[in-house]
């Protein structure tokens, strides 16, 4: 009988994969239960709480996620290793504890600012969730670099579970948003918790007060740039959010979130350089260019198939999808759920962790703070000159503006032409086959049968027999891809 590798890149991406689309259909459970039986004001207090939460996730990782993955994939010596690392988590800790400590002390300017006042308890709810979040992030990385994907991959169904548990209690016996924020924090440190604990079982015990005052300096000399560039990142990705949260009501922030709520069409592509990042940096600093340009490659044509692949199909039955995962009372955001699955298009590869890994984040940190300057600007003047969709429509254009220099900068650090790094015959090939396969798709979604059957039903069977059509056309390549990472 044939055995099958179950410890390999190819089995981790596979299975990271998997366990991303199981855990993708719990979170569209819980979000479908939220939308539902929360009021818009409610949803909308939610929405400014995950703002709020998400800008000190950001303030506080001073890099430390990537400070993990660099020292731990560099450093040979064992002991030197441990010290680094356990020095990593103590700065995280305290830097946390540091963060929720502004959290409340800003509560009130902050509920000023929303023009929300019933969002002050709320903040003192949250203010450690950040903290647990970089905390699990940094594990998360520890655990791929040993090898142990399959952890992360059983650590995110569960937890998957038990916010879905936690949000059908909350949202249909108590009906109390508390509840289930309140259950999220405690879930998030359970899971701190847990994976630390289990970790000392594959490596070593992490112990933050075994810092070594020695190795401080050159981790924050490391991590402080690379922790910048991720702040302004995130104040990015959510300026749009945080301009809206100021002109405009509780309710049309509860309707932009949703519409504007990053859905995951790149399932598939973050599986793959999730469980590539330790390998691109390994072989940057090897200077092994002839391995680097293959996973780069392959990473491009698996990211194009499954994320443009996936977000086409949404982009066509948008309307639909929205009333499955939300309700019909998020409507006035079509537009701007449109305009979102298209920004996720924009980016549907990342070279980010490429750049990092030639320790060029001062220059991350320049680009980012440009976009979000950039950015900010268009979200004001296109939201006085268009309404809410100006500030999505602000964000496409320095989404794509970014994704184009990535990929410049990408060739220009690796010195591999683009001509290279992509398959463009391929590329252009699985554009065709996308293209073809929503046009018939599209064609049975107007036949009569489809017409008068539930929406529901009949996005599932028209998306499954998209898929099995995609499948066909790009079964043997990406095999190829694969097999050739074994």
């Amino acid at each position: 009988m044939k055995k099958y590798n179950t410890t390999g890149l190819t089995f981790d991406s596979i299975l990271l994969a998997i366990t991303k689309v199981i855990t993708l259909l719990l979170g569209i459970l819980t979000t479908k239960f939220m939308s539902k039986y929360m009021s818009l004001s409610d949803y909308g207090l939610y929405s400014q709480s995950l703002v709020v939460v998400e800008a000190t996730t950001a303030l506080i990782t001073f890099g430390m996620t990537d400070a993990v993955n660099y020292f731990f994939n560099s450093i040979k010596e064992k002991e030197n290793k441990v010290s680094y690392i356990n020095t990593m988590f103590f700065l995280e800790i305290i830097i946390g504890i540091a963060g929720a400590v502004i959290i409340c002390s800003l509560s009130k300017p902050i509920c000023n600012y929303f023009g929300e006042p019933h969002l002050f308890i709320l903040l003192f709810i949250v203010c450690l969730q950040p903290l647990f979040d970089n905390l699990v992030a940094m594990l998360q990385v520890l655990y791929v670099s040993n090898k142990k994907g399959k952890y992360i991959s059983i650590r995110s169904l569960v937890v998957s579970l038990i916010r879905l548990g936690i949000v059908i209690i909350g949202c249909t016996i108590f009906r109390n948003l508390y509840f289930v924020v309140i259950g999220f924090t405690i879930t998030a440190f359970l899971q701190v918790f847990l994976f630390w604990i289990w970790y000392k079982k594959i490596d070593f015990i992490i112990n933050p007060l075994k810092f070594d005052k020695k190795v401080i300096l050159p981790v924050l000399k490391f991590g402080v740039p690379l922790g910048l560039y991720i702040l302004v990142n995130s104040l990015l990705r959510t300026s749009d959010k945080i301009v809206l949260g100021y002109f405009a009501s509780t309710e049309e922030m509860a309707i932009y979130s949703n519409a504007a709520k990053i859905l995951p069409f790149d399932i598939v592509a973050a599986s793959f350089i999730t469980i590539c990042a330790p390998f691109i940096t390994k072989y940057v600093k090897n200077q092994q260019k002839t391995e680097l340009n293959s996973l780069l490659k392959n990473y491009v044509s698996v990211s194009f198939i499954s994320t443009i692949g996936l977000a086409s199909v949404a982009l066509l039955f948008s309307k639909d999808i929205l009333l499955i995962l939300y309700d019909d009372k998020y409507l006035p955001g079509l537009d701007v759920f449109r305009i979102y699955i298209i920004i996720e298009m924009c980016k549907f590869c990342s070279f980010y962790i490429v750049i990092m890994s030639f320790n060029r984040n001062r220059e991350l940190l320049i680009m980012s703070l440009i976009a979000l300057a950039l950015n900010v600007c268009l979200d004001i003047i296109l939201y006085h000159l268009f309404g809410s969709i100006g500030c999505a429509i602000g964000t496409l254009i320095i989404t794509l503006a970014i994704s184009i220099y990535m990929v410049l900068r990408t060739c220009k650090l690796t010195e591999i032409k683009l001509k290279n790094l992509i398959d463009f015959n391929f590329l252009l090939w699985s554009s065709l086959v996308i293209f073809c396969s929503l046009t018939f798709v599209y064609g049975l979604s107007k036949i009569e049968l489809f017409e008068t059957a539930n929406s529901f039903v009949k996005i599932i069977i028209l998306i499954v027999i998209y898929g099995l059509i995609c499948l066909f056309a790009f079964y043997k390549k990406v095999k190829l891809i694969f097999k050739g990472m074994r």
